[in-house]
């Protein structure tokens, strides 16, 4: 990272927001809006004074006793409506969601009636009769109650929403790069690889909005769905939790999971709180702060049967053995065991070390400033930092040979919202992301530790290590403004820009050695001991420019956007109308002759290279509601969605080497297209009983220009890959929820979805691979079932209790199988095999979540139990290609002779992969601290 040129941008960001209003892009907010009348006559009531208590927000009805309050913060508030000759009264317990529209209205009794001021609990609607697309909200309060720690465990909750088996989410049928993240009206989404760049932790949510169909024009970079995050506000007065927990697995699959018997192995510890009121001396600067430290030390488990350093020796003795011993019948293995101990080639003390171990630290601050009645300002820090160690299976013999990401990731933001008047403010909005991210095995690409042409049994490495290593350095500046403005009963009006600067530098460098550096003896009859003092492992080589085994770039791409959108409320019907401009500059280079010959020089084509074009589409979108009945609102949306591809992909070998193997090499795009989706949706709501609802919604998405790769033939009959816009889907599908609001003693949700999710490739390097098998799977010939294709999936909340002694709440999942790609003895007699021909086992979840609260005083206290996995099952996430299983895998009866006479593992170690089973049973005990 520079010094100085973050501060200077950030500066000019600054000024550049405040005189040109630059804009933000995502609803925060939502609306309180009614009738107020007489009681007696049922006349509108003009002049009555409608205040949201404890804030400074407020309307006053009209002649025909409407009012209408904007810029409203989601959550419950209460109402306060008074007038001269009229009683006081007072509504509580009202629900505000962002973006939606909260109906009260009030009837007030004259003075003269002699009635003391009423006070009433407003009753939470069972359907949203604005709302004009699928989506769902959760307030901090229900998500206290359930059995998750972590954002994306609430998202999986949501209809439409799927799980492939990486864990990777997809909305509706979408890749999992898709969504668009926002915290606070702010995008977080990595535009590098996808996800959320900054780490939301639950317990700073004040509400969760996900939408997983269209949506409108403000949200932008999105293809298939959007998770909006409003955090919490500091309060007026001193309060704050503290909470700790530990957690272990119990489980009883030691035959999958090595060391998962013994809890103390792969223990959790948990520590977090949150504090929040004045800022001492200062009546008009409030603060809120929130912190978690978790070290979980997984449940991936490998067995240090060897040292990274053992893998020399082990080649040495391949050779010795070879030399001494080359009567060997066709696929007998060498007999490494026998020589182990006396040879010394394994050096491992058989302890278990954990492969999936993570650490993290993250933390929110706000400031919260009332510069004045109609002006106010906060400042929003959050930051993370943590390390986990990637998982490979290949070392679950010698586990010390795996790198580890160490991540860095911080956000500020200053926003600025000046309400003008009671119908029209505007938000300011000047943020800067930094991430760094480093990954690798030992710090120095030169360490001497690093081992190269490391031998492997079955799959499995004698030692040896991880030799990549990746450093990625990012950055975006962004400023913007997004005026809201309640023209009249009918419109409320939106409209803004944004723009963003990117900047990026990647690194990646693979540690290998000088070609032919080594020395392996060829005298025979020696001892081994004398055979290997002869030997020389490689001198290793940390690669320079110009080769493929460093891949450096820098680029600062630019993007710009600006909408318009209009939400009109004739009466019982409900329009949102939106348009949206993108605008993009890539900051890259393409090859003017894809196919030129190798430059041996530069070590990529020989060619000139020419600007990547500049990117822009108009999108427009439309939704639609209107009721059937008093208890039902039927809703239609369209619209048109694009992104820009990640940046991974774009600049991905921006050197544009090649490799002298043959179908080795692959090279980003910069001057991609944008991915598009055309989507539609048409819903009901329905109210079915007193706080019982449900929702039916019918959606087909058409996906073109998705990312895939193209092959290119160079003139010196070179091959290689690049990222193109060839890949197409196509999606259809149906969500049913039923949902009990809370009240009394029991709540709960189901969804259902009925999904087809259909397209000619689910990964975009699907090419590459299909080139690098010995049977490459057909794709192009027919559209295919997409990896995460679940025809079916069930989610299910429940709570039972009474949050002011005890709550029980459950979660549970089911799914039918994901397709997979077979290659049974009856797919091998075929010439060509189609891709995800079959379907994996059925999944299926539970979890738990237990709490007791007690009184102490103005405190609480709460004792509580997390059980994850209840039932301890094992899904088939991944499976054998031969069998649809992940834990065996077909073997001709000769080849399982031989396999068992390896003399190193055993048949079920070979086929162990514990990585393609869903996590062990998991449980958590804690105590937390309201005070």
């Amino acid at each position: 990272m520079r010094n100085s040129s973050p501060t200077v941008l950030f500066i000019f960001l600054f000024l550049f927001g405040i005189t040109c209003c630059s804009i933000s892009f995502a609803e925060v907010t939502g609306k309180i809006a009614g009738t107020v009348k007489d009681i007696q006559s049922g006349e509108g009531l003009p002049g009555v004074n409608v205040l949201v208590e404890g804030t400074a927000l407020g309307a006053v009805t009209n002649v025909e006793g409407f009012y209408s309050i904007i810029n409203v913060p989601p959550g419950t508030v209460t109402l306060k409506f008074s007038c001269l000759g009229y009683q006081v009264r007072t509504m509580s317990g009202i629900r505000v969601s962002v973006g939606l529209t909260s109906k009260v209205d009030a009837k007030l009794s004259s003075k003269a009636l002699e009635i003391d001021d009423v006070v009433v609990v407003a009753e939470r609607p069972v359907i949203e009769v604005d709302r004009t697309n699928t989506a769902a909200y959760m307030a901090s309060e229900e998500i206290a109650e359930l059995p998750v720690t972590e954002v994306a465990e609430l998202i999986q909750l949501q209809a439409g929403v799927t799980q492939d088996a990486e864990g990777q989410l997809h909305f509706r049928g979408g890749r999992s790069g898709e969504v668009a993240y926002l915290v606070d009206g702010v995008p977080v989404t990595n535009r590098f690889d996808g996800g959320s760049a900054i780490i939301i932790e639950n317990e700073v949510i004040q509400e969760l909005q996900v939408i997983s169909g269209t949506f409108n024009a403000e949200y932008g970079q999105a293809q298939s769905g959007i998770v909006n995050i409003v955090s919490k506000m500091p309060d007026s007065h001193y309060s704050g939790r503290l909470s700790t927990y530990a957690g272990s697995h119990l489980s009883r699959k030691s035959d999958i999971f090595l060391g998962i018997e013994d809890p103390m192995n792969n223990m959790e510890y948990n520590i977090q709180g949150n504090l929040t009121g004045p800022v001492p001396l200062s009546k008009k600067l409030s603060f809120y702060a929130f912190a978690r430290y978790n070290q979980d030390g997984g449940w991936l488990n490998g067995e240090r049967r060897y040292k990274p350093e053992d893998s020399w020796k082990v080649r040495v003795f391949e050779q010795w053995y070879n030399l001494n011993f080359p009567e060997r019948y066709f696929g007998q293995y060498l007999p490494y065991a026998r020589y182990a101990d006396s040879l010394g080639l394994f050096s491992g003390d058989r302890s278990f070390v954990s492969m999936n171990a993570s650490e993290k630290l993250s933390v929110n601050a706000k400031l919260y400033y009332q510069m004045a009645q109609n002006v106010r300002v906060f400042y929003n820090f959050f930051a993370d930092r943590g390390e986990n160690i990637i998982y490979n299976n290949a070392y679950r013999y010698a586990p010390d040979g795996l790198p580890t990401e160490h991540k860095k990731a911080f956000n500020h933001t200053v926003n600025l919202t000046h309400t003008l008047k009671s119908n029209l403010f505007y938000e300011l909005n000047l943020s800067y992301f930094g991430e760094n991210r480093k990954t690798y095995l030992y710090e120095s690409a030169a360490d001497p530790r690093y081992q190269d042409q490391v031998p492997s049994l079955l799959g499995y490495r004698f030692g040896g290590t991880e030799n990549d290593r990746e450093y990625i350095d990012f950055q975006n500046y962004l400023a913007q403004w997004d005026m809201t403005w309640q023209i009249d009963k009918v419109n409320l009006t939106k409209f803004g820009f944004s723009i963003k600067k990117f900047n990026l530098d990647y690194q990646e460098i693979t540690t290998t050695s000088i070609p032919n550096s080594h020395y392996l003896p060829t005298t025979k009859w020696t001892t081994f001991a004398e055979f290997y003092a002869l030997s020389r492992p490689p001198q290793l080589l940390v690669p320079g420019r110009n080769t493929l085994l460093n891949n450096l770039y820098t680029h600062k791409p630019l993007e710009f956007a600006v909408y318009a959108q209009d939400k009109l409320e004739l009466g019982e019907l409900i329009a949102n109308v939106g348009l949206r401009f993108d605008y993009f500059e890539p900051d890259g280079v393409v090859p003017l002759d894809p196919r030129a010959p190798y430059n041996a020089v530069t070590g990529g084509l020989q060619t000139e290279f020419v600007k990547a074009s500049k990117k822009y589409q108009l999108s427009p979108r439309l939704g639609l509601a209107f009721p059937i009945s008093d208890r039902g609102v039927i809703h239609v949306s369209y619209g048109h969605f694009l992104q820009i591809p990640q940046f991974r992909y774009l600049y991905y070998n921006s050197e544009f080497e090649l490799s002298s193997g043959y179908k080795e090499t692959i090279m980003g795009n910069a001057d991609l297209e944008p991915e598009r989706t055309v989507a539609y949706e048409i819903g009901l709501q329905q109210q079915l009983a007193t706080n019982f609802g449900m929702e039916l919604t019918v959606y087909s998405k058409d996906i073109r220009n998705l990312l895939g790769q193209e092959i290119f033939d160079t003139l010196d009959e070179r091959v290689y890959f690049r990222y193109a816009n060839r890949d197409y889907g196509n999606v259809k599908g149906i969500t049913v929820s039923v949902e009990k609001k809370p009240s009394g003693f029991l709540s709960g949700r189901l969804d259902y979805t009925y999904q087809v999710a259909r397209g000619n490739a689910s990964d975009p390097n699907a090419v590459f691979q299909a080139n690098q098998s010995t049977r490459p799977a057909e794709l192009q010939k027919q559209v295919i079932p997409l990896n995460w294709d679940q025809t079916h999936t069930m989610n299910g909340t429940l709570r039972v209790g009474d949050t002011k002694n005890w709550t029980v709440s459950l979660i549970g999942r089911l799914g039918t199988g994901l397709p997979y790609t077979a290659d049974t003895p009856q797919e091998r007699q075929l010439e060509t095999v189609f891709a995800n021909n079959e379907r994996k086992p059925m999944t299926y979840n539970v979890d738990l979540c237990a709490q007791k609260y007690f009184k102490l005083g103005a405190r609480n206290l709460v004792f509580f139990a997390r059980c994850f996995n209840l039932f301890d099952t094992a899904n088939h996430l991944q499976v054998f290609p031969s069998t649809g299983f992940a834990d065996r895998t077909f073997r001709y009866p000769e080849q399982e002779r031989i396999d068992s006479l390896n003399g190193v593992y055993q048949l079920s170690e070979i086929d162990a992969r514990p990585h393609w089973f869903s996590e062990p049973r998991k449980l958590q005990l804690g105590v937390s601290l309201e005070f």
